[in-house]
């Protein structure tokens, strides 16, 4: 068994509206066994590897693949990853909303004003709220 985020599971619950995946740099079989021993595999309407999509972040084709995949478009798509320049800034170039993850408080002089930060999954909820997010349909998540 793995170990969660104690936010994991309560975040998945407050975005059971919209569709999620993950975005991971990691083969098909080991990411694939890594959601499923964790629990969270079933949650997952899709899970895009670098090794299937043909592209590893931070190329803007990767998401466009996911993006594909969930049958949504980029600019309705909400990208949360911890590595704010492969994750955040490479899914905000590739015309998704980036959202850096920084559980572990970094630099926050590195973090573009127009890169939204987070601490915590469940803080995702709050974004719904906000103007420039109501109309997201897709939330990507990394693994």
């Amino acid at each position: 068994m793995c170990q969660l985020y104690d936010d994991v599971k309560e975040c998945f619950a407050q975005l059971q509206k919209c569709k999620i995946g993950v975005v991971t740099n990691g083969q098909e079989a080991q990411q694939v066994e890594k959601l499923r021993r964790c629990g969270i595999l079933s949650v997952m309407d899709v899970v895009v590897t670098s090794e299937v999509a043909g592209f590893a972040k931070p190329a803007p084709q990767i998401f466009q693949y996911a993006c594909a995949k969930l049958g949504v478009q980029q600019t309705q798509s909400v990208y949360v990853g911890d590595n704010l320049e492969l994750d955040a800034i490479a899914a905000r170039d590739a015309g998704l909303i980036g959202v850096w993850l920084n559980r572990l408080h970094g630099d926050l002089q590195a973090s573009p004003r127009i890169i939204k930060r987070i601490n915590r999954l469940t803080e995702l909820s709050e974004l719904s709220t906000h103007q420039d997010y109501q109309n997201q349909t897709s939330f990507c998540i990394l693994q």
